[in-house]
């Protein structure tokens, strides 16, 4: 997820998987906050697969509010992400995919074995 502010707005933007570079154009004053995620993590609600190199601009309430899905967010500062971060996966926005954490850290797929040698 990106937040990007500037004088005037706010955008929240929920991103996938990037495989090239991405820029972004702004001025003195300007705020971005990018939260990432391990790789392990999916939004059920945007699958990585549907994603990929691409970015949701997610509607805003106001100055300070946004929607995912069916839930209304406050939008995360710095200060403020960690706490953001857990209500996330608190309500399911963020989610663990076992098997992808198993083979990220090293042992055979949850259910799998790995060949003896």
């Amino acid at each position: 997820m990106v937040i990007f502010r500037n004088a005037d707005t706010t955008t929240v933007l929920r991103t996938g998987l990037t495989t090239s570079t991405v820029t972004h154009d702004y001025a003195a004053g300007d705020e971005i906050l990018a939260i990432a995620f391990k790789a392990n993590s999916f939004m059920p609600l945007m699958p990585g697969e549907m994603m990929r190199d691409r970015g949701v601009v997610l509607p805003t309430i106001g100055k300070d509010r946004f929607r995912l899905g069916s839930d209304v967010l406050e939008i995360s500062t710095f200060d403020t992400v960690d706490g953001f971060v857990r209500k996330l996966v608190r309500n399911g926005n963020v989610e663990d995919n076992r098997v992808v954490a198993s083979i990220v850290s090293g042992p055979a797929p949850f259910g799998a074995r790995r060949p003896s040698r």
